[in-house]
């Protein structure tokens, strides 16, 4: 791994440890980095503030193949920092200082710490692996098992993971062609959002928590409503137990070859996707 100075260009530091490639990163709100790597681990660095530089503090092992996809609950909330459309910037604080603001907020919202920056991982093994507690302490082998929750029902390698903005629920999506709901907090399963002819390679929720957006091998995307308060008139529902999904209310066809990426500003007016046909394309929700 190589950490880079965004503004000047320059290279800070170098972390070794993994044998293979490095497939996925996550950077919480309290500067600790995970790596997903083809080795099949998982590894966490944790920011030495005397050194300015990451150490390794942890490997977190679980997967039987290579991990291919990370999602942190925070991720919004560190990815936004402090813009937020819904506020006018003053020169009161600093943008640091207002980003700092957010991820407290965020913190308090979801409870602690121990229930803001949850980790769920994605990997060839069909598998999600829902990672609990602080991981940053120092666990023995024997029980770095109890560290997580296994969740199964892909059949194919995991692509992606998103959590929601609010983090109360998180989508994975698979080379099966299926996109699956889960609980943000339990890692319960909610539903399965089928629909796509061709594996799924990419997610994204809109700001608001209540749209997903899935890219697919089928060169389209879909639009899904991922509330579970209530649906639009006439859309056909997925039902697991009281919650009821929407399965996909609009299909976005343009793109003439697979659709690799896809992402939605964080003002919500815009969603972008980018394909093997060479092409972005912006759409407007």
């Amino acid at each position: 791994l190589k950490l880079w100075n965004a503004k000047a260009g320059n290279l800070l530091a170098s972390l070794t440890g993994h044998t293979d490639g490095v497939e996925a990163l996550a950077l919480t709100g309290d500067n600790k980095l995970y790596s997903a790597s083809r080795d099949r681990s998982i590894k966490l660095w944790i920011y030495d503030a005397k050194r300015k530089d990451y150490t390794l503090c942890r490997t977190l092992a679980g997967h039987s193949h290579r991990v291919n996809a990370l999602a942190l609950s925070s991720a919004h909330t560190t990815r936004v920092g402090a813009f937020d459309p819904r506020i006018k910037l003053t020169k009161e604080k600093s943008m640091r200082e207002l980003a700092q603001d957010r991820y407290n907020a965020f913190v308090e919202a979801c409870g602690g710490m121990s229930f803001a920056e949850r980790l769920v991982s994605g990997a060839d093994d069909s598998t999600l692996l829902f990672w609990r507690g602080d991981l940053s302490v120092h666990l023995s082998s024997s029980s770095s098992k109890q560290s997580y929750t296994r969740l199964t029902g892909h059949q194919q390698p995991v692509n992606a993971i998103a959590f929601s903005p609010d983090g109360r629920k998180f989508a994975s999506a698979s080379f099966d062609k299926k996109v699956k709901l889960w609980h943000g907090y339990t890692g319960a399963f909610l539903a399965t959002l089928a629909g796509h002819v061709g594996a799924c390679y990419a997610l994204a929720w809109s700001p608001d928590s209540r749209l997903l957006v899935s890219a697919s091998k089928d060169s389209t995307l879909k639009l899904w409503f991922a509330a579970d308060d209530e649906a639009p008139p006439d859309a056909k529902v997925v039902a697991n137990g009281s919650r009821k999904f929407a399965a996909s209310i609009n299909t976005l066809p343009g793109h003439y070859d697979e659709v690799f990426c896809v992402d939605w500003a964080p003002n919500s007016a815009h969603v972008a996707s980018g394909s093997k046909d060479r092409t972005i394309k912006v759409w407007a929700p």
